[in-house]
């Protein structure tokens, strides 16, 4: 289908060949090494060039997504794993962030219509001008859609969920925390949304962008890393008695994090 003018939500235009890759830098982040190629032979004259000097994961790219305002988006949500006791934690909160160029899957060279990290979309022209430094609440993303209402923890949580589980435990076999004791890791998860309504894990990330850029995130980062602590380290380091002007609401208790495993 084309993509909404007058709707917040649409689908995209057809894709441009189906055979449509990104490829990633292993050691990279803030959107810096990624290309977008679109046949096998580009694909191997691009990594035998680039072979003895870094590692790269290729997927294949998602050419029909969900859209909002016919622009690519994808949600960012956190994990937390402690060695002791040996869990993984989900926040249920998270956040949307957005492209601030229409999304054309025929033009592959424009990385401000295919990549939502902040460093690509503060050199757009159009950054901010859709939605608060490019990032929705949970919220506000369900309020895009006008023509089809959308239930986020219903259609899109839920998945969100389930997909971060299995991940886990196959990962938790590799990683296993218990051997460092004391030791914990954040996560930031990323995820896509394609116009069936099916969510995919497309990235997960060491050391996630913690920036408060907009209200949102000024809100919400704050809860995420004092909860991180709570659940963390404070089982080895008490923290000061429930007196401690310290540790007054909003962080007394905080329940964020719903854990998953085990």
């Amino acid at each position: 289908g084309g993509a909404a003018e007058t709707g917040r939500v649409g689908e995209g235009p057809p894709a441009a060949s189906g055979r449509v890759w990104i490829l990633k830098p292993a050691a990279m982040n803030r959107g810096r090494g990624i290309h977008i190629l679109d046949s096998i032979k580009s694909i191997e004259s691009f990594l035998r060039s680039r072979v003895m000097r870094e590692s790269y994961i290729v997927q294949k790219y998602i050419e029909r997504p969900l859209l909002v305002e016919g622009r690519k988006f994808d949600i960012r949500m956190f994990v937390l794993v402690t060695s002791q006791p040996q869990r993984v934690y989900l926040h249920r909160d998270g956040y949307v962030r957005t492209c601030s160029a229409k999304y054309d899957s025929g033009n592959i060279s424009d990385q401000s219509s295919h990549l939502t990290n902040d460093a690509v979309q503060k050199a757009s022209e159009e950054y901010g001008a859709f939605e608060e430094c490019n990032k929705m609440n949970f919220e506000q993303f369900e309020e895009a859609f006008r023509d089809r209402p959308l239930d986020f923890n219903k259609e899109v949580y839920g998945q969100i969920k389930g997909c971060t589980a299995e991940l886990f435990r196959v990962a938790m076999a590799a990683m296993r925390p218990e051997r460092r004791k004391g030791s914990f890791e954040l996560f930031g998860l990323d995820f896509m949304i394609d116009e069936d309504m099916l969510v995919t894990l497309v990235e997960v990330n060491t050391s996630p962008a913690l920036f408060r850029k907009g209200a949102h995130l000024t809100r919400l980062l704050p809860l995420v890393i004092e909860e991180t602590i709570q659940k963390a380290l404070d089982p080895h380091f008490p923290p000061p008695g429930a007196a401690d002007e310290a540790r007054t609401p909003p962080f007394d208790q905080l329940d964020g994090f719903e854990q998953l495993i085990p």
